[in-house]
């Protein structure tokens, strides 16, 4: 099955995706999103939300997205040396969506929270390439693929505190990524192989992000993910997916919300002697 997305329709997605990250970046500089609770505490709180005084698993969600980036171009030989080709990668953004569940450590020792996630993700790309023969050029033409993945993911999170609210997040994970839809074209020539093997995917992969509580019960994380290590398929590259003749490193660009609840479903009772003076929604000021 071919699925192909328009240049248009590829170009649109990719310009609200990239003006609702910059959006979030620049409401958070700038000081749009003050939390609600009290900024003139005495003492000093992690950004990220107590698991003393709020439940330590939660739900999240998040949407970005991805590309694949070919880092240089390739030069290869084939039916014995009478054609050569000059292949070249060129990205296209594709779209990544997320839903999942977070657990909090009560004592973090490097890792603060893990989480656990079930995604789509659409990995997307294209190549230029040029094939002759004997010096004399014989076919210069590009083809794209859509690859659509079902995805789970499993990541161990650290957090550096920059504040009382943000915060930069380094995290290593998993992922298996089964594959549902093959949009692959290929305008090779005869006797030009075509990589596609990519129908499972298993990876380590690496994130740095960064974090900012927007209220006490919902934090915003924005990252930048890609793989250090492939478990399969095994590739030219260690951490890159071939396809035709090129290999492409698999980035995303990624916005997610972690809400957080308090420890108990009812309000805590007034004058209760284990609460610090003027409680308010999980803090102690």
């Amino acid at each position: 099955m071919k699925i192909k997305f328009s240049a248009a329709l590829n170009k649109r997605i990719f310009i609200l995706v990239l003006f609702a990250l910059a959006f979030s970046y620049s409401g958070i500089a700038q000081g749009k999103y003050k939390p609600k609770y009290s900024t003139s505490r005495r003492e000093k709180k992690q950004p990220f939300p107590s698991p003393t005084d709020f439940r330590q698993g939660g739900w999240l969600g998040g949407a970005g997205l991805t590309a694949m980036i070919g880092f240089r171009s390739t030069e290869s030989s084939f039916e014995s040396g009478t054609l050569d080709g000059e292949f070249q990668p060129v990205p296209l953004p594709g779209l990544m969506l997320e839903f999942g569940r977070f657990y909090q450590f009560k004592k973090p020792f490097i890792f603060h929270y893990v989480d656990a996630s079930i995604a789509y993700k659409g990995l997307l790309g294209n190549e230029d390439f040029t094939i002759s023969s004997a010096g004399t050029e014989l076919a210069s033409d590009n083809h794209t693929f859509n690859q659509h993945f079902a995805s789970i993911n499993g990541n161990l999170n650290n957090i550096i505190p920059l504040s009382d609210y943000a915060f930069i997040q380094n995290t290593i994970g998993i992922n298996a990524d089964i594959r549902f839809l093959d949009g692959f074209e290929n305008n090779y020539p005869a006797g030009i192989p075509a990589l596609n093997d990519n129908a499972f995917v298993a990876q380590v992969h690496y994130k740095l992000g960064f974090g900012y509580a927007i209220d006490t019960d919902l934090v915003i994380e924005t990252s930048l993910e890609t793989p250090i290590f492939n478990f399969t398929p095994s590739g030219r590259e260690f951490s890159q997916l071939d396809y035709y003749q090129s290999s492409y490193q698999p980035f995303i660009l990624r916005v997610r919300l972690l809400f957080f609840r308090l420890g108990n479903d009812k309000c805590p009772p007034v004058g209760n002697p284990d609460l610090p003076a003027s409680f308010e929604n999980g803090y102690g000021d």
